[in-house]
């Protein structure tokens, strides 16, 4: 458990209106996101609360950064086990997001992307055969990805974003360019160290004219072994 001075109180006056409520916040919940997947959600949580392995994220706190990712990305190799075991790993509901916030509550892992913007951007936006190639991969985490959106000038203003994709008929390629400082991709969560895939927001440019924001699935660094801890180069 956390020491005294690190562990986390409410609010006096938060909690004084809290007990002055009207209605059951949870009815509240059912309403808004429905019951089975609070429950779902229920389960998840009480899975990973209950597992002391996971109890080493309370700390996180008070270690030094690179502590605190290398413990962080040891403890999504044991999560990525144990969501296998419970069947979260390739699960297309909330469950896999559900467990890594309840076991990863107190810090933030370099994996937070993979599963909250990679795999669904995949599965929303890829076609058959994007999916039945990249998905596997990403579930057994032989590739994990990030989400490149926000630039240093623009944020989720998605019509100001300045990154570029222009397709060369002639090497059948798309060039993905950032043309000045405040275009450069900033805040991609695991970008750093971790990822090695990213999808990529850019502006469509086919001989001339845009065709607006378009996902762009782009492998950052080579992979030199394919397994839950990854070791990469930079792609030269």
């Amino acid at each position: 458990m956390l020491d005294k001075k690190y562990q986390i109180t409410m609010n006096p006056d938060i909690k004084k209106e809290r007990e002055q409520r009207t209605f059951d916040p949870k009815n509240i919940t059912y309403q808004l996101f429905g019951k089975d997947v609070m429950n779902l959600r229920q389960i998840a949580y009480e899975k990973a609360n209950a597992d002391p392995e996971f109890k080493v994220a309370e700390k996180f706190s008070t270690m030094p950064r690179d502590e605190v990712y290398d413990q962080s990305v040891k403890l999504y190799t044991i999560l990525a086990q144990k969501a296998k075991e419970y069947g979260y790993d390739k699960s297309e509901n909330n469950a896999m997001t559900f467990f890594t916030q309840a076991a990863l509550v107190s810090t933030t892992s370099p994996f937070n992307l993979h599963h909250s913007m990679f795999i669904p951007t995949i599965l929303s936006q890829g076609t058959d055969e994007q999916i039945a190639e990249f998905l596997p991969q990403a579930q057994a985490y032989e590739i994990i990805g990030t989400y490149a959106q926000t630039e240093l000038g623009h944020g989720t203003f998605l019509r100001g974003l300045e990154t570029t994709a222009t397709y060369d008929r002639a090497k059948e390629q798309f060039i993905i360019h950032t043309p000045s400082i405040t275009s450069i991709k900033y805040w991609p969560g695991g970008l750093g160290k971790t990822s090695n895939y990213a999808v990529v927001m850019a502006q469509l440019i086919i001989n001339g004219k845009k065709y607006g924001m378009h996902a762009f699935l782009c492998q950052l660094r080579i992979c030199l072994i394919t397994s839950p801890c990854l070791v990469w180069n930079w792609e030269i």
